[in-house]
């Protein structure tokens, strides 16, 4: 892929290399993989620099529990090295954060409560059940 290039839905390489001054444009608009948003197949070795710029398209918007593997990577046959400085992601809404942390070794990113607001969700469900 070119520095200007964005994936489209399902693009498979035996190799890919990114340079610093390349962008990887991944656009989620639904939730069905390939089909609904991009993912970056590679069979060989994956090596990563520059930008990852995700956006969401067409109105859709994520919701918590939402799942996106948009690298898949063949770890038996491929190796990954490097990261993407930076990682640009769409705006959620409400109280809702993006879980990068699997990003280098399953590929995916997640819809997550954002932490803070993990307590105010525990005290309303501790509230819910002593209301039973």
């Amino acid at each position: 892929m070119w520095p200007w290039q964005e994936c489209r839905h399902d693009d498979h390489f035996r190799n890919y290399f990114q340079h610093a001054d390349a962008t990887l444009e991944i656009e989620l608009g639904g939730t069905i993989r390939g089909n609904e948003y991009d993912v970056l197949v590679v069979d060989g070795n994956l090596t990563l620099d520059g930008n990852l710029n995700v956006l969401a398209i067409g109105g859709f918007e994520p919701q918590a529990g939402d799942i996106f593997d948009i690298l898949d990577l063949d770890f038996e046959s491929g190796t990954l090295s490097g990261t993407f400085s930076p990682v640009l992601l769409p705006d959620l809404p409400g109280m809702l954060g993006w879980g990068s942390s699997h990003l280098y070794s399953s590929g995916t990113l997640s819809v997550i409560p954002e932490p803070a607001t993990l307590p105010l969700l525990a005290l309303g469900m501790l509230l819910a059940w002593r209301r039973r």
